[in-house]
C-alpha cells in the first residue's frame, strides 16, 4: 500500500529509500547525505552500526507492521456493504477520506521535517507515537462519516510526523562507508514489517473490527518502551528558531522552484492556507454535495499562498512535467491497494487456491481462509500480500541488476511492468490470473520507485537536493489522491458488486428506473446492503451463480480500464521525456 515514501509512499506506502540516504535537514522526509562524521568508520560491516541503529529498525517495523496491518483490510470495513460489524460507507465517501490521507501522509512530512531537527528527533517520535495512537483509537469508535474521517486524518498526521524523526535519527548514526548497507537494512525491515501486518490483522479482525485498530495502537505504542534503549542525536540545525520561524524557513526553502529571491507575504499565506483548506473541508465534508466549484476555491487560496513579495519569476517546466507524469503512474498504481481489496471481496473467486490449501495442516490453511457467502475462499488481505512477499524477497536482486541502467530508461520498464500486471489483475475473476497480474505488477514497482527516488537525487542541483527529493511526496499524492476520488466514483457506479445488484433488480426485476443513482435504492426497493441477498432469492440462485451473472451482464472489469489507459498515457510520456531529456546535460543521468 502506501509510500515508496507514502511518504509512503508506494510499497503499498513503503519506504523507497536511496543508498545515499534520507532525510531531514530543515524541510521534510527529505533524503540527504550520509554523516561525514565516521561511527566505527574501521568497519563497513553489520559491526559499524551502533545500538541506536538497530533500536531505530526495530521500531521502524513496529510501526510498519501496525500500519500496514490496519491499511489492508480497512477498505473492507469502510465501505464493504454486506461487512457484519462495517461502517457501510458509499465508494465515494471511502475515496474522499482516501484523498484526504493521501494528501495529508504525502504533504506534511514537507513542514514537519524542519520540526524534527529544530526540537529533537526523540521529542519528534514521542509525539508523533501520541498521535497516531490516538488516530487508530478515533479509527476503532468513530463511526459516523466525519468522525472517521478525522481518525484517518490524525493517523495521517501522526506518521507524517514519525517519518522525520525516525529516519533522520537513522541518518545521523550512519557514515560513507556503512551508508548503503544501513539503509538497505532499514528497507528490507520496513518489508517484514509489511509482510507480517495482513497475518496480524487476519486475526484480530475475526475477534472484531474495532480490535484491528486498537491492537495497532498497542502495537505502536510499544515504541515508547523502544526509546529508552538509545541516546538521542543531534540534528546539528539551528535550536535558537521560534515554532513561527521553523515554519517560515521552511516555505521558504520549499517555494522558490519558479521563483529567484523574494519572500513569503505572511497574511497572504495563511488567508491562501484558510481559504484552500475551507475549500477542501466542504468539498469532502458530511454535510455538503461536493461541488467541483469548491475546487475553484482551492486555486484561489493557492494564488494567495504563492503571492510572494519580490523575487523575479523564472519559467520551468521540465521538473513539474515530470511531476505530473509520475502522478499519472501513482494514481494507476494506488489502485492495487486502495480498490483492489474490495474488488477481491466482490468478484475474485479463489476457491481453488483453498483446494490446494486443502492438503495442508489446518492449523496452516485456516491462517489464510475465510468463510464467506461464495464458500470459502483466500482472504484478500493474503492474496495482496503477495506483493509484500515479492518486494521482501526480489528488491535488492531486482536493484543489483539494474544498477548499471538509465535511471529513466529503468522507471519506463517499470512502468509497463505495473501497467500490464495491474490489467491482468483487473479483468479477471481467477485468483491464480490475479496472483499472477500481482507479480508483474510487483517487478514494475520495484524498477520505478527506488530509481524515482535515485533520479531525483541526482538532477537536483548543487545545494538543492533535500529540496529536490521533497518534490518525490509530489506525484505521490497528487495521483493517489485524484485516484482515490475517480476510484470512488467509478466503482460506486459501475464496478460495486451491491450496487450493480441494486440495478440489476431495478432495471430486469422491477423495471422502474430512470437511471439516476440518486433514485436506485428507491426504485429496487432493497438497499445496498441487502440487495445481493434479495437478488439471489429473488433469481433463485446461490452466491456464486448471482455473482456470474453480475459480472457477466455490467462488466464490472471495466472500472480498470481508465486507470490503465492513465498508466500506458504515463509511459509514453515518461518514454517522450526520456528521449527528450538526453539533450538536457542536467537531466540525463
Amino acid at each position: 500500500m502506501n509510500d515508496p515514501n507514502e511518504s509512503e509512499d508506494g510499497l503499498a506506502g513503503r519506504v523507497w529509500l536511496n543508498p545515499r540516504a534520507i532525510v531531514t535537514k530543515g524541510r521534510a522526509c527529505l533524503m540527504s547525505e550520509p554523516s561525514s562524521v565516521p561511527q566505527n568508520s574501521n568497519s563497513s560491516g553489520l559491526g559499524s552500526f551502533p545500538v541506536a541503529f538497530w533500536m531505530l529498525n526495530i521500531m521502524e517495523m513496529w510501526e510498519r507492521l501496525a500500519y500496514y496491518g490496519m491499511r489492508v483490510v480497512v477498505p473492507i470495513y469502510i465501505m464493504q456493504a454486506d461487512e457484519p460489524g462495517g461502517l457501510h460507507f458509499s465508494a465515494a465517501q471511502k475515496g474522499s477520506i482516501y484523498a484526504g490521507w493521501a494528501v495529508m501522509q504525502s504533504l506534511l512530512p514537507i513542514f514537519t521535517g524542519g520540526y524534527a531537527d529544530r526540537y529533537g528527533y526523540k521529542l519528534t517520535i514521542f509525539v508523533s507515537i501520541t498521535i497516531k495512537i490516538i488516530g487508530y483509537v478515533l479509527m476503532a469508535t468513530q463511526t459516523t462519516y466525519a468522525g472517521f474521517f478525522i481518525g484517518a486524518l490524525t493517523l495521517a498526521a501522526g506518521t507524517a510526523i514519525f517519518k522525520p524523526g525516525i529516519q533522520g535519527t537513522i541518518a545521523q548514526t550512519l557514515h560513507k562507508e556503512n551508508s548503503s548497507l544501513g539503509w538497505s537494512l532499514f528497507y528490507q525491515l520496513v518489508n517484514i514489517g509489511a509482510f507480517i501486518g495482513p497475518f496480524l490483522a487476519h486475526t484480530l479482525k475475526g475477534w472484531s473490527w474495532p480490535w484491528v485498530f486498537y491492537g495497532c495502537a498497542g502495537i505502536v505504542s510499544l515504541n515508547y518502551l523502544m526509546l529508552f534503549t538509545y541516546k538521542d542525536y543531534s540534528s546539528g540545525s539551528d535550536t535558537s528558531h521560534s515554532f513561527v520561524k521553523v515554519f517560515s524557513v521552511t516555505i521558504a526553502n520549499i517555494w522558490p522552484y519558479w521563483f529567484v529571491g523574494g519572500r513569503i507575504r505572511p497574511a497572504a499565506f495563511a488567508v491562501g492556507a484558510l481559504v484552500s483548506a475551507g475549500a477542501l473541508v466542504c468539498h469532502w465534508g458530511p454535510w455538503v454535495d461536493g461541488h467541483w466549484g469548491y475546487w475553484l476555491v482551492f486555486a484561489v487560496g493557492l494564488v494567495f499562498m504563492t503571492w510572494l513579495e519580490g523575487g523575479q519569476f523564472q519559467w520551468q517546466l521540465r521538473l513539474p512535467a515530470l511531476i505530473v507524469i509520475l502522478a499519472g503512474f501513482w494514481m494507476m498504481m494506488y489502485q492495487i491497494w486502495d480498490l483492489h481489496p474490495n474488488f477481491i471481496v466482490d468478484w475474485v473467486d479463489s476457491s481453488r487456491v483453498v483446494a490446494i490449501l486443502d492438503n495442508f495442516p489446518t492449523w496452516i490453511r485456516d491462517r489464510f481462509v475465510e468463510t464467506t457467502d461464495r464458500g470459502v475462499q483466500i482472504s484478500q488481505e493474503h492474496l495482496l500480500n503477495i506483493n509484500a512477499f515479492m518486494v521482501m524477497l526480489f528488491v535488492s536482486i531486482v536493484g543489483h541488476a539494474v544498477a548499471n541502467v538509465r535511471r529513466l530508461t529503468c522507471m519506463l520498464g517499470g512502468m509497463i511492468c505495473a501497467t500490464m500486471g495491474v490489467f491482468v489483475a483487473g479483468w479477471t475473476t481467477s485468483a491464480f490470473l490475479f496472483a499472477l497480474g500481482l507479480m508483474f505488477f510487483s517487478f514494475g514497482e520495484m524498477l520505478t520507485g527506488p530509481k524515482k527516488n535515485e533520479y531525483f537525487a541526482l538532477i537536483a542541483p548543487e545545494g538543492k537536493k533535500g529540496l529536490y527529493l521533497g518534490y518525490v511526496n509530489l506525484p505521490i499524492a497528487m495521483g493517489q489522491g485524484v485516484g482515490a476520488v475517480l476510484a470512488g466514483w467509478a466503482y460506486g457506479k459501475f464496478g460495486e458488486k451491491a450496487i450493480l445488484a441494486q440495478k440489476y433488480i431495478a432495471e430486469h426485476l422491477n423495471k422502474s428506473w430512470d437511471g439516476e443513482m440518486k433514485t436506485l435504492a428507491e426504485a429496487a426497493g432493497v438497499s445496498r446492503s441487502e440487495s445481493f441477498v434479495a437478488l439471489q432469492e429473488r433469481m433463485g440462485m446461490d452466491a456464486v451463480q448471482a455473482t456470474q451473472l453480475l459480472w457477466d451482464q455490467y462488466q464490472p472489469h471495466n472500472v480498470w480500464y481508465p486507470f490503465i489507459a492513465v498508466g500506458v498515457v504515463s509511459a509514453i510520456a515518461l518514454f517522450i521525456f526520456g528521449r527528450m531529456s538526453r539533450k538536457w546535460a542536467d537531466m540525463d543521468v
